[in-house]
């Protein structure tokens, strides 16, 4: 008895996916500076906007400006610090274990008459594999 006891148990687990929660994707995430999310096995950290030159929401600018943003990616037990931006084409998007992770937009815009608290930052992510 013992003996079978141990085989379920065993066994149980087999069916488990290693890869996390069976998700669909693509996968929206909405992010604040230091918040965490999951998509599939792909934990997202945005750690911060390490610099932020778009065109401010009250001023008139020849170009549309762009920001870096920095984000921690783990998944597969391997983790990767992560630079994507905003507006460039080649750099909006990249690759980490087998994950799409795509910038589609940062909120709020500067703002020429207010300093912006870095907590204010907000970022829509599409996750896909």
């Amino acid at each position: 008895m013992t003996t079978f006891v141990c085989a379920a148990l065993l066994t149980a687990g087999c069916g488990a996916n290693p890869n996390g929660p069976d998700v669909s994707f693509p996968v929206t995430l909405n992010l604040k500076v230091g918040q965490t999310a999951s998509a599939g096995g792909l934990d997202v950290t945005f750690t911060e906007v390490s610099y932020d030159w778009r065109c401010p929401i009250n001023a008139a600018c020849i170009s549309a400006g762009d920001a870096y943003l920095q984000f921690q990616l783990s998944a597969n037990h391997r983790t990767q610090n992560y630079q994507l931006q905003v507006e460039h084409p080649d750099n909006r998007a990249g690759s980490f274990e087998g994950y799409r992770i795509e910038v589609k937009s940062l909120a709020p815009l500067p703002d020429t008459s207010r300093l912006m608290d870095k907590g204010e930052y907000k970022v829509t992510l599409m996750v896909s594999r």
